[in-house]
């Protein structure tokens, strides 16, 4: 089997958009997580093709995501929390609450790296009536970027999706809420 270089966003994207069957895609993205040595700095480790891979197959319906997510669990890039995700999301898209909120009770434990990991669980849990838990998937995120001076458009990003979950159960306003509003309201001056 050759291997060759990391494979990029646009790689993913142009597969996931080619009309392809979600079990198609999800063979590739096995393919290419076997052939790739490592991550590039705009691209997908092995892990992460893996744990991509795996939510191809549940969005087919068919079987096989579960090994996909143990072997991603030991391939090269990988990062615990993204591996937590994606076994929330996939223990939830199968009805499996109990497992959802054990892993995601690990899963609180253990810091990510990426600001979106904090957005899909908070959205994976939002979707399966876990309002409360969503929201303080949003605050521990929150909590962490705000000690990241780096992470403006992050920290914007994620207080907008603690407002819109907020609302949605129809929370009282606070200052995270103040300040969502805010970054709304210049969105919107910024567009119109």
């Amino acid at each position: 089997m050759t291997k060759f270089g990391p494979v990029t966003v646009d790689d993913v994207l142009d597969l996931e958009t080619s009309g392809r069957s979600q079990t198609e895609i999800a063979a590739t993205l096995v393919d290419w997580a076997e052939r790739t040595e490592e991550e590039g700095p705009d691209g997908y480790s092995p892990a992460s093709l893996l744990i991509t891979a795996a939510e191809h197959l549940d969005m087919a319906g068919v079987d096989g995501a579960d090994e996909l997510l143990d072997r991603a669990e030991h391939a090269a890039g990988h990062d615990q929390t993204d591996v937590f995700v994606a076994r929330i999301e996939h223990a939830l898209t199968h009805g499996d609450l109990e497992t959802a909120l054990a892993i995601e009770k690990a899963a609180r434990r253990n810091p990510t790296r990426h600001y979106h990991s904090y957005e899909r669980v908070a959205d994976a849990l939002d979707t399966h009536d876990q309002h409360q838990l969503a929201e303080r998937w949003t605050n521990i995120g929150l909590r962490r970027l705000e000690s990241n001076p780096e992470a403006d458009l992050e920290l914007d990003h994620l207080l907008i999706v603690r407002y819109r979950i907020r609302r949605r159960r129809g929370a009282k306003p606070d200052g995270y809420d103040e300040e969502a509003e805010l970054i709304i309201a210049e969105a919107q001056d910024s567009d119109g």
